[in-house]
């Protein structure tokens, strides 16, 4: 535990300024990669609500709108839908918050602040927006601080809107993001500071609050200064864009996009285009259309799309066909801007079709056609080009895999590969099978598959697909946003068509490239063939006897290491192997995962992190009698290595598994008392990406840490936070406690069982001090896995309370 202690001054004033930080250091810099990963999990905390938000968007609108006005099915349509329309409203606020608990380690109160900040943030800006009028009292404009220096009051207009009852410029989640930044310097600049005695209440987390609030002002003017000139330059993008030809915009983003998966900074690269303006606004599109000469609208399609976009305008009639001379006084434009928020949004218009006049000639066209055709605005043009390749043309490639497996493993491959297809199709969770090859062949993910997710997103633009999308592009978003809403003219068919062409493309494509490169997919190559127990046998007969007495997989995580030499500190937790090293391009990641390793996490330019599972603690054992050996033999790395190189490449690996029984179904009880919660909203990139196996996470309540199964404890950690338990038959499970809690170094845990030990399901392992936890802003979920060591595999685990 670090701790960092400022010196008081005498000076009471002085002292207001001088901290004391307590807080346990988890992590190691990273730099601008580190900000970034940061930054993209920060966004994926909105989006994942967005997803929720957007069903129930969709599910009510389409309901209501095909039930007759003032029935039951009507109320019962706005019901569902107002369960999500809020959120798209306060979509800034959101991501103001997950900005904070992103950069803050989950601080709660740095939420709260978020929250303050925000509302002082839009409520300032209001004070300084003020209307113009004409002669008539009709407002034409508005005033933005100061009038002149290209700040027209009629050009301003469009940037005024809406959010949370105030009047504020169209920040959109801009506006949050800054916000949310803010409210973290300030939370991690000020939540430990002493205040004189007198006014000591209002110290550390409360004066965060203070703070916040302080800041907002010279925020507030710094974006009625220059947000003006940057809300022009945002919505001409969103314009024009639209009008590159031949859809080449959606291919350039389809390939930016895919191709920044791996490094996980995919949801920085297109929040800015689903959320802002940047990806194009409705409402200003609808009022430049009006604007021109001979150009109506039905007054209440008009008015039904604008109020879904969070806008504002008053009519008379709905049932006349409005100019914008009409209604241009009670106008505001809609806070609601970008392709994902605004063609979910549109979702929630109560027709299906927008009755228009053009110079006399009346016409009527569905309501996406409408926005394409009139306003040249191509919703979903960045959106939907991933339906065709995550439903079809992933899980195909996963097909390819198994059968590029030699006949005895195919069922051993389909297995593995069977589930990640599935959670594809269904949902557009495409990192399991994505990952597969990428690592494999970095080739064949950005020359291939990044390649026709572009060209993907390119026919969907060409053939005018218009679906929405709260998650991914999965089959589930492909029934709410383009098959109920079919009448608004999705054209969701297109991506089934596509996606048929795709089939035989990423088949024929994977399959020649697995045979010709030869590449250990499932069931392919000494790294991932199955073995039985009489070569495992052989394999450990045959590291008893290798160079050193050394164990080959310790000798090839080591050379995984850069050597000897090129390791420079030893340590792990539960299930990683936590390592200092003094050249970061001597690591060998390949050769790591060839060890066993089930992924590797560069923090900085010196510190790594290998995960192994639960076999970490004896694996750094191992090392570090290993390096001891190394270092009492100074031939090893000169006359020996020819020799010792020959060993491990002719040995089998003693990380080889043995064959898994696959079994339907399996149950565990929960660990502790608590709110059950999916491995995924971890998103710590380890259990999150189910690298450990699979299981559920609990948000424990009490402190108290049980059994889930019969079994012997085949590990109790030092630091009592991780306990690994073994049945009869086989089944081995990890309950971990916390993320990161290996650095408390076993502060606040008290352990009740021992290594070696048998238990029954129910009984304690352990009780936690959560208190201890929280202040040291660690994640205190309680983690239960099935390893990917175990011998029994279970395809489905029913969790019992």
């Amino acid at each position: 535990m670090s701790e960092k202690i400022t010196k008081k001054s005498d000076n009471p004033i002085k002292n207001i300024f001088l901290r004391k930080n307590k807080k346990v250091s988890t992590k190691t810099g990273g730099g601008m990669k580190a900000f970034l990963s940061k930054l993209s999990g920060a966004f994926l905390l909105p989006i994942s609500v967005l997803a929720i938000a957007g069903l129930f968007l969709g599910v009510g609108a389409t309901i209501a709108s095909n039930s007759p006005s003032g029935s039951a099915g009507e109320t019962f349509g706005n019901f569902i839908k107002q369960l999500g329309d809020p959120l798209f409203g306060a979509l800034p606020l959101l991501f103001a918050a997950a900005i904070a608990v992103s950069f803050t380690e989950e601080a709660g109160v740095a939420v709260f602040n978020a929250i303050i900040g925000y509302l002082i943030f839009s409520a300032l800006q209001s004070v300084f927006i003020n209307p113009v009028y004409d002669s008539n009292k009709d407002i034409v404009g508005y005033k933005i601080l100061f009038s002149g220096g290209w700040r027209t009051p009629s050009d301003l207009k469009a940037l005024i809107g809406s959010s949370l009852g105030f009047s504020v410029m169209q920040t959109s989640v801009f506006g949050g993001i800054i916000v949310g930044f803010v409210v973290q310097w300030a939370y991690n600049r000020f939540h430990t500071i002493q205040l004189p005695q007198v006014i000591s209440f209002f110290g550390g987390k409360r004066f965060v609050a203070l703070a916040v609030v302080i800041l907002m002002i010279p925020l507030v003017f710094t974006f009625l200064l220059f947000w003006p000139y940057i809300g022009y330059i945002f919505n001409w993008i969103g314009k024009n864009s639209g009008k590159i030809p031949y859809g080449f915009d959606s291919f350039i983003f389809g390939f930016i996009e895919r191709s920044l998966v791996p490094f996980g900074l995919h949801h920085v690269f297109y929040s800015p285009l689903w959320y802002t303006s940047a990806g194009g606004d409705v409402s200003v599109e609808l009022q430049n259309w009006l604007k021109q000469d001979g150009n109506k609208i039905l007054a209440s399609d008009f008015a039904s799309i604008i109020h879904q976009l969070k806008g504002e305008v008053v009519i008379s009639n709905p049932n006349e066909y409005i100019s914008w001379d009409q209604i241009s006084s009670s106008f505001k434009p809609g806070s609601v801007n970008g392709d994902s928020s605004t063609t979910l949004a549109l979702i929630g218009v109560n027709t299906n079709t927008v009755h228009y006049e053009i110079n006399g000639q009346k016409g009527s066209k569905s309501l996406f056609m409408f926005i394409q055709d009139e306003l040249g605005l191509k919703l979903g043009r960045f959106l939907d080009g991933k339906f065709s390749f995550m439903q079809w043309g992933l899980p195909f490639a996963g097909l390819a895999m198994v059968l590029a497996a030699p006949k005895e493993n195919r069922k051993v491959a389909l297995g593995t590969i069977f589930p990640a297809a599935l959670t594809c199709f269904v949902t557009g969770v495409t990192e399991p099978l994505e990952f597969t090859f990428l690592f494999l062949a970095p080739i064949l993910f950005f020359g291939f598959h990044a390649f026709f997710c572009a060209v993907s997103f390119l026919m969907a633009n060409i053939l005018s697909v218009h679906i929405g999308m709260a998650f991914s592009g999965g089959f589930l978003d492909l029934i709410v946003y383009g098959m109920i809403p079919i009448l608004k003219g999705t054209n969701f068919w297109w991506t089934i068509v596509v996606g048929m062409a795709y089939i035989p493309i990423y088949f024929f494509g994977f399959y020649f490239w697995i045979k010709k490169a030869d590449l250990p997919t499932p069931g392919r190559g000494g790294n991932t063939k199955l073995f039985t127990k009489k070569d495992y046998q052989q394999a450990k007969s045959n590291n008893e006897n290798n160079t050193f007495g050394i164990e080959s997989q310790i000798l090839e995580i080591i050379d995984g290491f850069g050597g000897r030499e090129n390791i420079t500190k030893t340590a792990n937790c539960a299930t990683r192997l936590r390592f200092d090293v003094k050249n970061m391009n001597l690591v060998n990641e390949e050769k790591l995962k060839t060890a066993g390793a089930f992924g590797v996490r560069k923090n900085s330019e010196t510190h790594l992190q290998v995960i192994f599972g639960p076999i970490a603690d004896q694996l750094r054992i191992k090392i570090d009698n290993a390096i001891n050996e190394i270092d009492k033999n100074p031939d090893f790395y000169s006359d020996k290595k020819e020799e010792r190189l020959s060993n491990q490449q002719n040995q089998i690996k003693t990380d080889t598994k043995l064959e898994s029984n696959i079994v339907d179904e399996i149950v565990i009880k929960t660990p502790t008392n608590g709110k059950v919660k999916s491995l995924e909203s971890l998103n710590d990139g380890v259990f999150s990406a189910k690298l450990l196996g699979v299981g559920f996470a609990i948000e424990q309540t009490d402190g108290n840490v049980y059994s889930p199964i019969d079994g012997k404890l085949v590990t109790v950690f030092p630091t009592k936070h991780a306990y690994g338990i073994e049945t009869n038959d086989g089944l081995s499970i990890l309950v971990h406690i916390g993320i990161d809690t290996v650095s408390l170094n076993g502060e606040g845990f008290e352990s009740f069982v021992e290594q070696g030990q048998k238990v029954k399901k129910g009984d304690l392992l352990a009780k936690v001090d959560l208190n201890i936890l929280k202040e040291h802003n660690l994640n205190s979920d309680v983690i239960c896995v099935v390893t990917t060591d175990s011998k029994i595999q279970p395809k489905n685990i029913r969790i019992k309370k």
